[in-house]
């Protein structure tokens, strides 16, 4: 009994020893299991961080590179409306005293106008500039959710490996961001460039129309707008179709007239001699129409009535009425005018001038100018025998001795050379002239050798 006894324990201590083991490697075996878990989650708990912590950091640099594009393109555009400034200001000054107060303003509206428009185009260009990183950040956040899942990692590698293929794709997406961005900076500082170049040019091309208008308006003050002006001219040598009745006489000739700007004109002028018994020799009224055709053809018709002193000693003196047309052709080279002339009195005498002129301008500045026009002419017509006859003796008196049988001629009277000048002032006009003439087939008391006529006269007009 003893002995089945201690048999019995010592069985039970044999199986003791066999089963510790086996006990014990079954309760270490799913305490692995666990571990291996614990470690895959926490590899991948630490690749979305370190995926998240990246993409951040990546994200707020590309953030800081787009402010700065932004940031930029408001630099180019103050620069560019800066220059705007300049370029209004120094148009301005270069033109102070061709454009007036309104036609600055106009200028300066304009311009302000199209700062406006780049003003814009900034709001346009920071926001298409907004879009790159809007477009980075959405494929950003695909590219997290994607590479924060690896399914397949078992191990560190794995993991790393995971990590590296993210940063690759972050890599591509910041070198498209990029080229990207740095393509539309181009395309915007380009821009940039190409709009203030045409604004350049676009505010050069409209001080250039408002000179050109305001010099119109100015031609049209001086030549066409309805006015008054009073003036006076001075000759030294007096003549009539190169006629001086054989006294050589000095002239002042002031006068009053009215111009409508429908081209009528009213002038009335008195005439000073130094060699009539009567100084004030003669008053001439005058009506003139003046016309044009196109841009090259212009004309004249007028009639005048002459008062002369019944002891003048002029040419014209013969005459009442006189009626004047005339045409001219005013080609950018050479003038061409004739004029026609038809002077009654006792009897009449018919005139023909034709001339031929080129006018050389020296623009002193918007409102001032020097005009030189070098003229030749050549004058034919009618000599009556009736009026040579009155000419000759007292006026409206039959010469003793001097036939009165009507006896006409027609031929060249003389040829003229002169140098007229205008000196435009504003509303003030000099116009000194310088004539040489030769006359010819002198009939009369005339003087028949070439002389010089000095001329001088001033004109104020009143609008």
């Amino acid at each position: 009994m003893r002995f089945v006894r201690h048999m019995f324990v010592g069985a039970l201590f044999v199986s003791l020893l066999v089963l510790f083991p086996l006990i014990s490697f079954a309760q270490k075996k799913p305490s692995v299991a666990t571990g291996s878990e614990t470690s895959s989650t926490t590899l991948n708990q630490k690749l979305t961080h370190s995926i998240q912590h990246f993409a951040d950091s990546t994200l707020q640099t590309e953030r800081h590179f787009s402010d700065s594009l932004v940031t930029t393109l408001g630099f180019i555009a103050t620069k560019t409306t800066a220059g705007i400034d300049f370029l209004a200001d120094s148009l301005i000054r270069s033109a102070h005293d061709s454009l007036d107060a309104s036609r600055k303003d106009t200028l300066r509206f304009v311009t302000k106008s199209l700062q406006h428009q780049i003003l814009a185009f900034e709001d346009t260009a920071k926001g298409a500039a907004i879009v790159p990183i809007s477009n980075f950040l959405s494929e950003l956040t695909k590219g997290k959710k994607t590479f924060s899942v690896c399914d397949n990692c078992e191990g560190g590698p794995d993991f790393n490996d995971r990590f590296e293929q993210f940063r690759d794709f972050v890599d591509n997406l910041h070198e498209i961001f990029r080229d990207t961005t740095s393509a539309l900076m181009d395309d915007h500082r380009d821009t940039f460039q190409d709009r203030y170049e045409t604004i350049r040019d676009s505010l050069a091309d409209l001080r250039d129309n408002l000179i050109d208008h305001r010099l119109d308006e100015i031609d049209y003050q001086r030549y066409v707008a309805t006015r008054f002006a009073v003036s006076s001219g001075y000759s030294s040598h007096t003549t009539y179709r190169g006629r001086d009745n054989g006294v050589p006489q000095q002239m002042i000739n002031p006068s009053l007239a009215f111009h409508h700007k429908w081209g009528i004109d009213i002038q009335i002028s008195s005439y000073w001699l130094d060699q009539t018994p009567k100084s004030w020799d003669g008053v001439a009224a005058s009506l003139a129409y003046e016309f044009t055709v196109g841009r090259i053809i212009g004309g004249t018709l007028s009639y005048n009535h002459f008062w002369f002193s019944d002891s003048s000693r002029s040419s014209k003196s013969v005459f009442k009425d006189a009626f004047d047309g005339g045409l001219s052709l005013n080609w950018p080279v050479l003038t061409l005018s004739v004029n026609g002339d038809l002077a009654t009195g006792t009897a009449s005498e018919f005139t023909l001038a034709a001339s031929a002129s080129h006018q050389f301008e020296i623009p002193l500045t918007l409102y001032n100018k020097i005009s030189i026009e070098p003229t030749l002419t050549a004058t034919i017509g009618e000599q009556n025998s009736t009026l040579t006859a009155l000419r000759k003796g007292p006026k409206g008196k039959k010469v003793i001795g001097v036939t009165t049988q009507t006896n006409n001629s027609f031929g060249i009277l003389d040829y003229e050379m002169s140098l007229p000048v205008t000196i435009d002032l504003g509303p003030v006009r000099l116009s000194p002239s310088v004539t040489y003439i030769v006359p010819r087939n002198v009939i009369d008391l005339s003087t028949t050798t070439a002389f010089v006529d000095f001329d001088f006269s001033v004109s104020v007009a009143f609008h």
